[in-house]
């Protein structure tokens, strides 16, 4: 048996049991699976461990198995909303300084995700009711970017 299938049917187990105790814990008007007024805290464990026992020992299949070693289409193209980060990680050099190209790209990705992301708390201004130039800028820069990119990647074979 495959270890993330295990972990799937333990997870579902655990919430399974995890909803249980809570359903038992709580006082009669409050319990969360009411059929009518007969109180049923057991259905929900019961039908998660159902679900946890099929999804574990009877997977559904996502569709046809991937083969390894038969050689990629001639042209791959991600979804659009990927395409800038995969024409950005093409023009990449095979390294840059002592990394290799593609890592230093999703590094860049990353810690660029993460300013994107952070901005709303390092933008001291914008609790003045001003806008940061610094901010803006960043924020033209990495839309032009990926707006460029993604034409590149639609244009470039």
């Amino acid at each position: 048996m495959d270890k993330s299938k295990a972990i799937g049917g333990v997870i579902c187990l655990a919430i399974a049991a995890l909803l249980t105790v809570v359903n038992l814990r709580l006082p009669p008007e409050d319990v969360m699976f009411q059929i009518g007024d007969v109180n049923m805290p057991w259905v929900p464990p019961i039908v998660l461990g159902i679900l946890g026992f099929l999804a574990v020992y009877f997977p559904w299949e996502l569709g046809q198995k991937a083969d390894p070693f038969a050689p990629p289409p001639p042209v791959i193209r991600p979804e659009w909303y990927f395409m800038f980060a995969f024409q950005a990680l093409k023009f990449l050099p095979a390294h840059v300084l002592f990394i290799e190209g593609e890592l230093f790209g999703i590094i860049v990705f990353t810690v660029g995700g993460l300013i994107w992301t952070l901005i709303p708390l390092l933008d001291r201004q914008s609790t003045r009711n001003k806008r940061s130039r610094m901010v803006i800028a960043f924020g033209s820069f990495v839309v032009i970017f990926i707006i460029i990119m993604t034409i590149l990647g639609y244009l470039m074979e």
